[in-house]
């Protein structure tokens, strides 16, 4: 073959190669082709924006700003992803204490031309001023409502063992839904989390929601409860004066606990660190 001839091939084959692959990557998923799309012609992913313009741009006219649109928009879990903001995490603390806008029926959240989502005034387009949202009282109260275990935050209670439980975080759901996480143990610490509604307090493993306290008004020697799953029971085993006394399978070692009214627990199984798990008795508390 002449030096031209095997030089035509040669480009032949390069230009065959270079089809081949790009009618193949035409064919594959996105996935499996490395083709970058310029910024200026790709579709950009919808996301709910953070409004938080405000007529005022005070940090606390932000803050109110902020509650709104929570309320108006139900994005709080969209904000918690941005807490980094000083702003936004003073503004889901509040929300996360029970914190409402009173006046919500003056304002209502929608897309104002390429501004995106904004808070305004009712029937209008003006954005509103931060200054003119009104909220509610702090519920610094018991979350829960149960008597025999005050969900407050920043609540402690110390136990034999050096074993505390620590309130880190109460978070409200629903008007009628709280969730709360604890810090417990002793040396080492496990965060847990709970919810409660007007049936008990759930501890929350998953999907999986196991009553560790009843309802006050199921609070009588004698009640029992049993999950779907077998793997949990609790039993009320005695009422003594404002103390009742339970047993419950469920991650204390199928060990008693104890609640007091107005005070909480008062013995638990706790995992101490060092292999133990009690019962513990309170030595102290602290109820904010």
């Amino acid at each position: 073959m002449s030096k031209t001839k095997a030089t035509m091939f040669l480009l032949t084959a390069v230009f065959v190669f270079i089809l081949a692959f790009a009618t193949a990557c035409d064919q594959c998923p996105p996935q499996g082709c490395n083709y970058i799309e310029p910024e200026d012609t790709q579709t950009p992913i919808y996301q709910t924006p953070v409004p938080t313009a405000t007529a005022d741009i005070s940090p606390e006219a932000r803050i109110r700003y902020i509650i709104a649109d929570i309320q108006l928009g139900d994005v709080a879990d969209y904000y918690r992803t941005s807490m980094a903001d000083p702003v936004i995490a003073e503004a889901l603390r509040r929300w996360d204490t029970g914190i409402r806008v009173t006046n919500i029926n003056e304002f209502e959240r929608k897309i104002v031309g390429d501004k995106g989502w904004q808070i305004v005034y009712i029937g209008t387009e003006n954005l509103v001023n931060g200054m003119d949202i009104i909220l509610s009282e702090p519920q610094t109260s018991n979350a829960c409502g149960n008597s025999y275990w005050p969900i407050v935050m920043n609540a402690e209670w110390i136990f034999e063992n050096n074993i505390t439980w620590t309130i880190i975080e109460v978070r409200r759901l629903s008007s009628n839904s709280i969730w709360f996480s604890v810090a417990e143990g002793g040396d080492v610490q496990y965060i847990q989390n709970y919810s409660c509604d007007e049936s008990g307090i759930y501890h929350v493993e998953g999907d999986f929601h196991k009553l560790i306290l009843p309802a006050e008004s199921n609070l009588f020697a004698g009640y029992q409860y049993s999950s779907n799953s077998t793997y949990h029971f609790l039993s009320i085993e005695s009422v003594v004066g404002d103390t009742i006394t339970l047993t419950t399978d469920e991650g204390f070692g199928g060990q008693s606990l104890q609640f007091t009214k107005g005070i909480g627990p008062t013995s638990v199984g706790s995992y101490s660190g060092d292999g133990s798990y009690g019962p513990f008795r309170l030595i102290s508390y602290v109820i904010p």
